[in-house]
């Protein structure tokens, strides 16, 4: 579990914003050493250490604030792509789902092992998918949430209604392959910088959609209908786009920092309630 939430500094591509949930300090703005960008980035944290890919490189928050941070360089990718959906588990593992490949969606999936440094690979998911959100429920199932390019569904406004491509994978069990299930109930709005993450042993919260929109969807685990419902809207509408951890605090908290106001997003599990404030930072 990290106590840490970030995001991206907009138009530079060597720095980010770095908040530790459980010290009480101001963020911290902290730049990359070297003039490697992670302006097109894709990130995950785990622990104290951010990863960033395609660009394959991991970054360790300081222990104190710092304005430069050194970067320790990764094994490439097997498939180097953006848009592409990432999930941690067990604190060993690194999950790179679909993406954009060769100017394409692309239904390819990887593996990345913290401890060997490689890369291995994942069965491919069923349908195309780019800037999708994936998400691990109850230390086991991968679920990925995205829209199948082929079914014909255009954005809206930059979001679209239904998403037409949900898939699960058991990562006990991933010979079986990606299982695709059905969403039934009311249609939603997904935008690329909606997030996702469980709220229940029996629930996912997606949220960032359209609006200040958020949903619920049962985890289901023979592959039947997957009901959505109406959940908790938040405060004001937001982007995500840059902000690709979500964080968990001890108490049940779900965290996320806006990659455009620069505010943190709070929903209480417990209450299921949606709270926001101003981040001050060191500069």
């Amino acid at each position: 579990m990290s106590s840490y939430t970030y995001i991206h500094e907009r138009g530079c591509g060597t720095r980010f914003r770095v908040l530790d949930l459980l010290s009480g300090r101001k963020g911290v703005l902290i730049r990359i050493a070297g003039e490697l960008s992670i302006s097109d980035a894709y990130s995950i944290i785990m622990g104290d250490t951010i990863y960033f890919f395609p660009q394959s490189i991991a970054v360790k928050i300081p222990p104190r604030p710092v304005k430069v941070a050194a970067t320790l360089r990764l094994s490439n990718m097997l498939v180097t792509r953006l848009n592409l959906g990432l999930a941690r588990w067990r604190l060993q593992y690194i999950y790179a789902v679909g993406g954009i490949y060769a100017g394409r969606p692309t239904s390819i999936c990887e593996r990345y092992s913290v401890a060997q440094n490689d890369w291995t690979w994942v069965p491919r998911l069923n349908s195309p998918q780019s800037n999708n959100e994936a998400c691990i429920v109850n230390d086991r199932v991968l679920y990925t949430i995205g829209v199948d390019p082929s079914s014909g569904i255009r954005l809206l406004n930059y979001g679209c209604r239904r998403p037409s491509s949900v898939e699960r994978l058991d990562l006990q069990d991933e010979e079986n392959g990606w299982m695709i299930l059905t969403v039934a109930g009311l249609e939603w709005i997904l935008t690329e910088s909606c997030r996702a993450c469980q709220r229940s042993d029996s629930e996912v919260l997606v949220f960032g959609c359209m609006g200040e929109r958020s949903y619920t969807f049962g985890v289901t685990v023979e592959g039947g209908p997957m009901n959505v419902t109406p959940a908790e809207n938040m405060k004001c509408e937001e982007d995500f786009s840059y902000s690709e951890n979500v964080t968990v605090t001890r108490g049940g908290n779900i965290n996320v920092m806006s990659s455009v106001s620069g505010r943190l997003h709070t929903y209480s599990i417990k209450k299921k309630v949606w709270t926001m404030r101003k981040v001050h930072y060191n500069e």
